[in-house]
């Protein structure tokens, strides 16, 4: 019952956006009725963040997957880049993209986004750590580096929401392969 409500919120945010995403639409969407939905969720605010959350989770969890597969090279990082930025550009980003916008003016929303997104912080942290730290020079430049991948990545994704470029896009994660594979390379040469 509840993975239908969380599977249902979320095609619902993708299509319809959060202020199109009703929980009625969620409902009939599920196939459930309102009583099992309030059982579970009894706002809306609480249903959309744990549907979000859901789904960033597995994404996680297969980032996470594909990310252990991948040998400890160079090429690494250009293919985790890859792995990234799918995620970036997914619809399910965007959804979450809505709900951070809407949290800024709706208290209830941002009372649910804001830890939300605090864990998937953390998490993002960890990953990081777990495989990129052993291509960083200092704890300094990995924590500089992935902040900047991250800003990196969800600014060009909020640029292709607004001028949609895929083009111009691949020139842009290309240029900063490049300097990330030259500067990988720089410090797997000096051990």
């Amino acid at each position: 019952m509840r993975e239908r409500l969380l599977r249902a919120t979320v095609d619902c945010l993708i299509e319809r956006g959060y202020a199109g995403t009703t929980t009625t639409e969620i409902i009939a969407h599920a196939g459930v009725s309102r009583g099992a939905m309030l059982h579970h969720y009894p706002e809306k605010a609480a249903l959309v963040t744990a549907a979000v959350e859901y789904v960033m989770e597995r994404q996680r969890d297969e980032f996470h997957a594909a990310l252990a597969a991948l040998p400890p090279t160079h090429d690494f990082v250009s293919v985790a880049m890859d792995l990234l930025w799918a995620h970036f550009s997914s619809p399910l980003w965007h959804a979450g993209l809505e709900l951070a916008v809407a949290a800024r003016t709706d208290p209830a929303l941002a009372a649910h986004v804001r830890p939300m997104t605090e864990r998937f912080e953390r998490v993002v942290e960890r990953t990081a750590g777990d495989f990129f730290r052993h291509f960083t020079g200092s704890d300094e430049e990995f924590e500089a580096g992935r902040r900047f991948l991250y800003y990196f990545m969800a600014g060009l994704a909020l640029a292709q929401v607004v001028h949609p470029d895929e083009a111009e896009a691949r020139v842009a994660l290309g240029l900063l392969k490049k300097q990330l594979d030259a500067r990988v390379r720089e410090i797997l040469s000096g051990r």
